[in-house]
């Protein structure tokens, strides 16, 4: 099962890497309405989900219970300025550090899935098996890359 993750991320980021590389400045930069964060912005924090899921992939494979620390998204995005982050190299990061974790799931044994991982999503801990964090993960991705170049290609 994570080679069936494995597969459809590589495949999110297939899709995506080209139609991402498209994106003129004035449209990565654009308002979404009130304190939404820009297309810039939201790759920014993709970046940030990726790397905080590898965290979690690779932990929760050599230990019995994995406890994480809280993920504060706006913190993060803010603190990192992904306002002026250059918008190829945030493409290049995204692209390739998201191969690497279709590489990490690739390589996963299966029964390392049921690992218990106590993840702070919502602002209340609670244990989910790992292979509901990938899955959601790749949830997570699916949602931010539909606001950034829409649903992805057939």
């Amino acid at each position: 099962m994570p080679e069936r993750f494995a597969d459809e991320l590589v495949r999110l980021v297939d899709d995506a890497h080209d139609r991402l590389r498209a994106l003129g400045e004035d449209e990565v930069d654009a308002s979404r309405g009130d304190a939404a964060w820009t297309k810039r912005q939201i790759l920014g924090h993709l970046v940030d989900s990726t790397a905080a899921n590898h965290q979690r992939f690779v932990r929760a494979q050599f230990t019995d219970e994995l406890r994480f620390p809280a993920y504060d998204a706006p913190a993060w995005v803010r603190v990192e300025r992904y306002d002026i982050a250059d918008w190829d190299v945030l493409v290049d990061l995204w692209v390739a550090y998201a191969r690497h974790l279709a590489h990490v799931l690739s390589v996963m044994p299966h029964e390392h899935l049921d690992t218990p991982c106590w993840v702070d999503w919502y602002g209340e801990p609670r244990p989910i098996s790992l292979h509901k964090v990938v899955s959601e993960y790749l949830d997570h991705v699916r949602h931010h890359l539909s606001q950034l170049i829409g649903a992805p290609a057939a």
